[in-house]
C-alpha cells in the first residue's frame, strides 16, 4: 500500500507543475471544487500569459498584439486567452472522482497523506472527510504544462470540446497531423488529473479511479499544452516571423496613414483631399488581403509537405512573403500584359528568353533593367505599331521594380491624387458646360415668356480680337 501511495503521490507532483509555493491562504479547504477564478498573475497579467507572451508578440518591448496559433492572426493582447488545452470542466471531473477515492479507501489515503506535499493539497475538515485545499485547486487550474494562448474567438470555439478532437479540426496549423504526431509521441494518456503524453510500455502500475483506469508512468512526459507550443514553435516559427515582420510593418504604415487622414480632417483639409487619401488606404487594405492570403497559402503548403524543418515550400510563397508581396501583385498582371504584347509582335521565343515566366519573382532593379534595355534596343530596330504601349508598360514595369517600398509608395500616392485632381477637374468642366446649358436653356425661355421671337431677339455684339 505505502508503495503505490509514494508512486500515486509522484505521479500527481508531476501532473501539477505549478511552480508558486502555497501562502497561507491556499490552506483553506473546500467542500466542493471552486471555480477557476482568476488564474495567477504577475501584476496585473496572468502568469501564464506573461511567461508565453514574448514568443508570440509583435513587439517585444510594448506586446500591444499577440499571435494566435490557431486563426493565425495577431489580435490585441487583452484579447488572447490563458487556456486550458486538458478542458477545466475535466479536470473538474477528476478532481471529485480523486476525492471520492481518498474518502472511500481509508487505508490508501491514511498513508497518501503522509507523502510529502500531500498537505499542501489536501486535508481533513471537523468531520473527519478528506477535502482539496485551495492550493490544489490552484496548482490544477494554473498547470503551466497544460496552458496555451490562443485568441478569445478561438476559445470560445474550442470550449469543452475534448481535445484530439478539436485540434484535428484546427487546420492549417494542427489538424490530423498534429493528432498523428501525438500518436507518434506515445498518445495522449488519462492522468490522475491532467491528462499527458507519454509512451505507455505496458510495464507501468495501473490505477483505479472510480471506474476509469489511469497509468502510473513515472518516466518522461508532455503537458498536452506543452506539446501544442512545441509543435506550433517546431513546425511553424518560421511562418510566424515572416507574419510578424509584415504584420509589423504594414500595420505601423497603416497606422500612420490613418492619423494623417484624422489631421487632415482636424486641419480644415478640403473633402477631396481626405477622400484621395482614403482611397488610396482602401486599395492599401485591398492589397494587403492578398498578402494575407499568401501567408495562409504558405501555412497550407507547410502544413502539406509532411512539417520537417527542410521541406520544400514554394520559393514563390516565401518570396511572396518576405516584403515585397504589394509590389508582387501590383506587377504581375502588368508583366503578363507584356509578354503577350512581346509574344504577338516578337514571337514566342524571343519572349521566352527575354521575358522567363518566372522573372515576377526577381524584385530588383537588375534584371529588370536588362530587360528593359534588350526590348528597347529591340524596338528601335523593329518599331511597330504597339511600340509605344508596350515600351510605356516597360517603363512602368521599370519604375515599379526599381524603387524602394517607400519611393514606390510616394509614386503611387502622387500619381493616384494627381489623377483624381484631374478626374476632378474633368467633372468641374462638365459641370460648368452643364450649368452654362442651362443658364442658356433658362434665358431662351425668359425670352419667349416676354414676348420676344427670335428675329427680334437681341443679337450679342461682337468684340474686335487682340
Amino acid at each position: 500500500m505505502r508503495e503505490l501511495a509514494e508512486q500515486v503521490a509522484s505521479i500527481l507532483r508531476a501532473e501539477l507543475t505549478f511552480d508558486k509555493p502555497p501562502t497561507s491562504g491556499d490552506r483553506e479547504l473546500y467542500e466542493e471544487p471552486p471555480s477557476r477564478g482568476d488564474f495567477t498573475r504577475i501584476g496585473r497579467v496572468p502568469a501564464a500569459k506573461a511567461r508565453f507572451a514574448p514568443e508570440l508578440c509583435d513587439d517585444i518591448e510594448e506586446m500591444k498584439h499577440l499571435f494566435c496559433m490557431v486563426s493565425g492572426e495577431f489580435v490585441l493582447t487583452s484579447g488572447v486567452d490563458v487556456d486550458h488545452a486538458i478542458a477545466y470542466s475535466q479536470i473538474r471531473r477528476r478532481q471529485l472522482a480523486f476525492l471520492a477515492l481518498l474518502n472511500e479507501q481509508a487505508e490508501f489515503a491514511e498513508t497518501f497523506l503522509t507523502q510529502p506535499d500531500m498537505d499542501n493539497y489536501f486535508g481533513r475538515n471537523e468531520s473527519g472527510v478528506i477535502q482539496g485545499r485551495g492550493y490544489f485547486y490552484k496548482a490544477c487550474y494554473n498547470d503551466l504544462d497544460n496552458l496555451w494562448l490562443l485568441c478569445h474567438a478561438c476559445n470560445v470555439e474550442k470550449s469543452d470540446q475534448e481535445a484530439l478532437t478539436w485540434f484535428a479540426k484546427q487546420e492549417p496549423y494542427f489538424g490530423e497531423a498534429f493528432v498523428k504526431c501525438v500518436e507518434e509521441a506515445g498518445g495522449l494518456h488519462a492522468g490522475l488529473l491532467i491528462d499527458r503524453v507519454y509512451y505507455d510500455t505496458g510495464t507501468d502500475t495501473k490505477f483505479l479511479i472510480g471506474e476509469k483506469e489511469v497509468t502510473l508512468h513515472e518516466g518522461e512526459s508532455q503537458g498536452l499544452g506543452q506539446f501544442v507550443r512545441n509543435w506550433f514553435f517546431e513546425h511553424f516559427k518560421e511562418h510566424y516571423e515572416i507574419h510578424k515582420e509584415f504584420y509589423t510593418k504594414n500595420f505601423a504604415l497603416l497606422k500612420e496613414q490613418l492619423l494623417e487622414i484624422q489631421a487632415l480632417a482636424e486641419g480644415g483639409a478640403a473633402p477631396e483631399v481626405i477622400q484621395a487619401r482614403f482611397n488610396h488606404l482602401h486599395r492599401r487594405l485591398e492589397q494587403l488581403i492578398v498578402v494575407q492570403e499568401a501567408l495562409k497559402k504558405y501555412a497550407e503548403e507547410t502544413s502539406s509537405s509532411g512539417r520537417h524543418k527542410d521541406s520544400s515550400v514554394s520559393e514563390e510563397a516565401k518570396e511572396a512573403l518576405s516584403g515585397n508581396t504589394i509590389r508582387l501583385e501590383e506587377t504581375r498582371s502588368l508583366y503578363t500584359r507584356i509578354r503577350a504584347l512581346i509574344e504577338v509582335h516578337y514571337g514566342e521565343e524571343f519572349m521566352r528568353e527575354a521575358c522567363p515566366a518566372d522573372q515576377f519573382k526577381f524584385l530588383s532593379p537588375d534584371p529588370c533593367r536588362v530587360m528593359l534595355e534588350t526590348l528597347t534596343k529591340r524596338l528601335s530596330v523593329l518599331p511597330l505599331p504597339s511600340e509605344t504601349q508596350l515600351h510605356n508598360e516597360l517603363l512602368i514595369w521599370y519604375e515599379i521594380n526599381s524603387t524602394t517600398r517607400e519611393e514606390l509608395q510616394e509614386k503611387l500616392l502622387a500619381a493616384q491624387e494627381a489623377k483624381e485632381v484631374a478626374e476632378r477637374r474633368a467633372e468641374e468642366e462638365r459641370a460648368g458646360r452643364e450649368a452654362a446649358e442651362a443658364r442658356i436653356k433658362a434665358l431662351e425661355k425668359r425670352l419667349a415668356a416676354a414676348g420676344l421671337d427670335e428675329e427680334e431677339a437681341p443679337v450679342p455684339s461682337k468684340r474686335p480680337r487682340c
